[in-house]
């Protein structure tokens, strides 16, 4: 969980990819490193989000669960809603992205 940690609250964190099989622990993982001390100190209480994504069977299903954690329209530009949302520092785990990703590969 340590690297996970360092690469969350680095000075320019890029996305990162836990991947690994089905019950590997990807999702204990990002969720202990989001409680991590450090991570709460970078980003508040309240600008970490845990969105599941099992449900997600396309592009657009994935963008409206995303916004609809994130609190923001789920009617109109959903994209731009989001992506409102999205500039300021903000952690984001998107719990199972495989799923929509398998279904939709071109658009997701």
């Amino acid at each position: 969980a340590l690297d996970v940690v360092e690469h969350i609250t680095a000075k320019k964190p890029r996305p990162l990819i836990i991947s690994g099989g089905p019950g590997m622990g990807k999702s204990t993982l990002a969720v202990q490193a989001a409680h991590d001390a450090r991570v709460i100190a970078r980003f508040g209480v309240a600008r970490r989000y845990f969105v599941r994504l099992d449900s997600a069977t396309d592009a657009e299903t994935m963008l409206a669960l995303l916004a609809a954690d994130l609190g923001v329209a789920t009617t109109g530009n959903v994209f731009a809603n989001v992506a409102a949302v999205l500039g300021e520092p903000i952690l984001v785990i998107l719990d199972n992205l495989e799923s929509p990703s398998q279904r939709d590969k071109a658009r997701v």
